[in-house]
């Protein structure tokens, strides 16, 4: 087993060599090799690389010899600096394993499509300077929404108590019971003897997971608006050239110059073309109007983005929801680390989709599914769910094929199967379907 700087270097050398998988059986086997080298680097104490090696006998800081000092400050220096590193790459290879597991469960249509803008390599940052200013933006909008609630904590306690003589325990959440109401509830006897701190999660609960997904759908996104885009104030002279040297130097497009630092030689030649100016404080901005022109495409692509990336990403989970049943679900997650089952907190972020996808009380709809579902007879069709949905929502069968990439013969029959439900279930389930 190896261990260090060689661990390190070759954990690193192997990522820098992959791409994106041709098929299934590539899959497998990235994934085989990268989970070998996480268990070794785990073993190696990767996840806490700092731990046990900044220890030093007191009496060592006591002494009075500088160049002593000195060499301990240079090894401390060199410590956290090669932990650094055994950090990073530990992570890097969390976000390629984390990538190759949502490639394999990606349709062929979405591997078409998202494949480039899963971070394969582990490098995660790479994809989004990629997409520019509006996929940095998307991507914070997306992290917000994949977050939510994610910041909301407890304490529960583990209570000792008696009855009848007989030690027992039970756990309770301490927000709204104070060790007073305890004792009343459970006796005199009553102790609290382990509390925990519950954080709730978002409807994804892996950290790396919620980055990797955010970013592709950002980065997809931007690429569509840029296209959507690609003829606002296309026969601009101004915008054309001054884009076009922005492009030349490794710049992205439409940025304030003077935004950013050092770049003399860009600015120099933007000066020439007349577009930098001296304002009152000394300092160069971009003249009018071609600053307002920058901006108002900047705010065009950039809402355009952010619009694209948010419709994709709940229109992608709500239909994982809508047309899988909890067991398939549970064995076939999209995202690692996407809630099975999110409880009506978290389903309160698909409401958003009456501005996305004209989808009124989706989360309403959701969790009626949820319930539902339970009481549907083991080994009958998944695809109910989509003709649970048709009937709330009263979208065509048209538009449901469309929304949730499926032939319209299966949406059809995704109809038939919930009117077999109803007429099994009758009026009981038609209140279920009103929401009674």
């Amino acid at each position: 087993m190896m261990t260090g700087l060689s661990l390190v270097a070759e954990v690193n050398h192997f990522l820098d060599s992959v791409s994106p998988p041709k098929n299934d059986d590539e899959i497998n086997e990235m994934l085989a090799k990268l989970k070998k080298y996480k268990e070794e680097m785990e073993r190696a104490g990767f996840k806490t690389p700092y731990k046990g090696t900044l220890v030093f006998p007191k009496n060592v800081y006591s002494e009075n010899d500088r160049v002593q000092l000195k060499e301990i400050s240079k090894q401390i220096k060199l410590i956290r600096y090669i932990g650094r590193l055994k950090k990073a790459t530990l992570d890097r290879a969390r976000m390629s394993i984390v990538s190759y597991n949502i490639a394999s469960s990606l349709s062929n249509k979405q591997k078409t499509e998202f494949y480039k803008y899963l971070p394969f390599d582990g490098n995660y940052i790479k994809i989004l300077s990629k997409g520019g200013i509006e996929a940095n933006i998307a991507f914070q909008r997306l992290t917000e929404i994949l977050s939510q609630h994610n910041s909301e904590k407890w304490i529960t306690a583990t209570v000792e108590y008696y009855e009848d003589g007989i030690k027992k325990e039970t756990t309770v959440r301490l927000k709204s019971r104070s060790i007073g109401s305890i004792k009343e509830i459970y006796g005199d006897d009553a102790k609290i003897v382990k509390t925990k701190i519950i954080k709730k999660r978002g409807i994804i609960s892996n950290s790396v997971s919620r980055v990797i997904v955010a970013i592709m759908f950002s980065a997809w996104a931007a690429d569509k608006a840029k296209i959507k885009t690609k003829n606002i104030l296309k026969n601009d002279d101004d915008i054309k050239t001054y884009n076009k040297i922005l492009r030349s130097y490794g710049l992205v497009n439409d940025i304030l110059i003077e935004n950013v630092e050092g770049f003399d030689r860009v600015k120099q030649l933007l000066r020439k073309k007349g577009f930098l100016e001296t304002g009152d404080d000394g300092k160069e901005y971009v003249v009018q109007p071609l600053r307002t022109k920058i901006l108002s495409r900047r705010r065009r692509i950039n809402n355009l983005t952010e619009r694209l990336a948010r419709a994709e990403l709940l229109r992608t989970i709500y239909g994982f929801y809508i047309k899988n049943s909890e067991r398939h679900r549970s064995v076939f997650n999209i995202y690692p680390g996407l809630s099975v089952c999110p409880d009506n907190n978290v389903t309160g972020m698909f409401d958003e989709m009456i501005n996305t996808h004209g989808i009124s009380s989706a989360s309403l709809i959701l969790q009626q599914k949820f319930e539902f579902e339970k009481k549907v007879p083991k080994g009958f069709d998944d695809m109910w769910g989509v003709g649970f949905f048709a009937k709330k929502t009263g979208k065509s069968i048209e538009w449901c094929s469309k929304f949730f990439d499926i032939d319209k013969e299966n949406v059809k029959e995704a109809v038939r199967n919930i009117n077999i439900l109803i007429n099994n279930r009758g009026e009981k389930f038609i209140n279920i379907l009103k929401g009674k």
